[in-house]
């Protein structure tokens, strides 16, 4: 009797344990695994690292920027990034040479844009030499020629005809022979000359000093001259003179040239008949 009623005891709480059980929740005390370790454990087998080309098809320009792409070779998977403007990449200088006459340049190429930078030469100029192959003569023109010693370019101008005079050559004059002055052509010989007078006597009691000679003018002797101081002589008197024609020479005894007589000269002298005066007197009494 007591084990029956122990057997119902036991049966009786087993019943009540599976009813408290059922009605209430007890999975809030069971752990449960996180949605993020559940979504990595669920994608463990899709997960891979990224194998990524080069960067490419980089769309910049030389001046304005753009932007560049690399593709995964598993997944395909792109990715992008903005990129600058690369900037002109120059060459060497090239010359396009000028000439005498025409501008050339200098200029180099970006080999990424292919734009061109370019300067301007200015042509030269003719760099002529002498001019020289005159044909001109003394008496009929001609022509000369001078070349470029850069092109070779020849210029012709027409040219005069007309002699080329060496230097004058002077021969003073003398007392007795006249000077002359000439000059010689260096292409034909001509030559070209002038003269002067003969120079006067320098006469000292009437003989020359230069050339010895003596004065060559009938003269009446013995007359009185009075130095004017200047180089010129006027008559005094007639001091010793007696003769009744009286020829008055162009020279004084010291030289000077006589240009008057003065006053009273030859007054109260009544043998004189006649007075011969050179053209030197400019004035008289």
């Amino acid at each position: 009797m007591k084990r029956l009623f122990n057997a119902l005891l036991l049966t009786l709480l087993c019943c009540l344990v599976v009813t408290t059980f059922t009605a209430c929740d007890f999975s809030s005390f069971i752990e449960q695994p996180s949605t993020e370790e559940s979504e990595t454990s669920s994608n463990d087998s899709d997960y891979h690292h990224h194998s990524f080309s080069e960067w490419q098809n980089n769309t910049a320009t030389c001046t304005t920027p753009g932007s560049e792409e690399r593709i995964c070779s598993e997944c395909g998977e792109r990715e992008q990034q903005e990129t600058g403007a690369l900037n002109h990449l120059f060459g060497e200088w090239q010359e396009n040479p000028a000439t005498c006459t025409t501008a050339g340049s200098m200029y180099c190429i970006c080999s990424i844009c292919g734009e061109r930078k370019e300067t301007t030469i200015l042509a030269s100029g003719h760099k002529f030499g002498e001019w020289q192959n005159n044909t001109a003569t003394c008496t009929t023109a001609g022509t000369e020629t001078r070349t470029c010693s850069i092109c070779e370019e020849s210029e012709t101008r027409n040219t005069e005809a007309g002699h080329k005079y060496s230097e004058w050559v002077i021969t003073a004059p003398t007392c007795t022979t006249p000077g002359k002055t000439q000059r010689t052509c260096t292409l034909c010989q001509e030559t070209e000359e002038t003269t002067t007078e003969p120079i006067e006597h320098s006469y000292i009691n009437y003989v020359c000093t230069v050339c010895n000679a003596e004065y060559s003018d009938t003269y009446s002797k013995g007359l009185i001259f009075v130095s004017n101081g200047d180089g010129t002589a006027s008559i005094f008197g007639l001091g010793t003179c007696t003769d009744a024609k009286v020829i008055i020479p162009k020279f004084s005894p010291d030289g000077d040239i006589v240009t008057s007589i003065g006053n009273y000269a030859f007054y109260s002298y009544k043998d004189i008949t006649e007075i011969s005066l050179p053209e030197s007197i400019v004035s008289i009494g």
